[in-house]
């Protein structure tokens, strides 16, 4: 079904696109329904009894039903952002992959780029790594013989590396 990977990747945004509106939908239901149970419950509480906090509380649910619509519209802009820049980038690369072919096709039916035998495109023998010579050893000038174990030490040494004797 699909040739070109870049059609795979349009598909694959279209589908992240619809699954991701249905489930924001639900749950945008789902919060207006809660916060209009949380009214209607207010309202069944208060309507027996004279209180002032009824108008609190309706209040705060009708800010949530807004709250609620406006996270909504954010996660969905959201969404179709993510999804276009899926899409885009699928169609980018069915572009690029289609242009590809075109000019290999144009190329071989004109002439211009003659088909290689398989002999010629054989790959090359491996290169065996290059080695370094070693750095040679140039004995330093400056260096102090521990008068205890012989070990030869810098000259900036005051103590004998090997054995830790004072250096003179």
């Amino acid at each position: 079904m699909f040739s070109n990977p870049g059609s795979k990747m349009k598909v694959f945004g279209i589908v992240v696109f619809i699954l991701n509106s249905i489930i924001l939908t639900v749950f945008l239901v789902l919060g207006i329904i809660s916060f209009a149970s949380v009214i209607s419950a207010s309202h069944n509480y208060y309507s027996s009894r004279y209180y002032s906090s009824y108008s609190s509380t309706n209040a705060a649910a009708v800010w949530g039903i807004i709250g609620s619509i406006i996270f909504y519209l954010i996660m969905e802009v959201f969404n179709y952002i993510l999804c276009m820049f899926i899409i885009s980038y699928g169609e980018l690369v069915q572009n690029s992959t289609d242009t590809l072919y075109y000019i290999k096709a144009i190329a071989v039916k004109d002439g211009a780029v003659p088909s290689l035998p398989q002999a010629a495109v054989t790959p090359a023998a491996p290169v065996a790594p290059v080695i370094s010579p070693a750095p040679v050893y140039a004995p330093n000038l400056q260096t102090k013989i521990c008068p205890k174990c012989g070990t030869e030490n810098t000259g900036n040494d005051v103590f004998c590396c090997n054995c830790g004797t004072r250096l003179p």
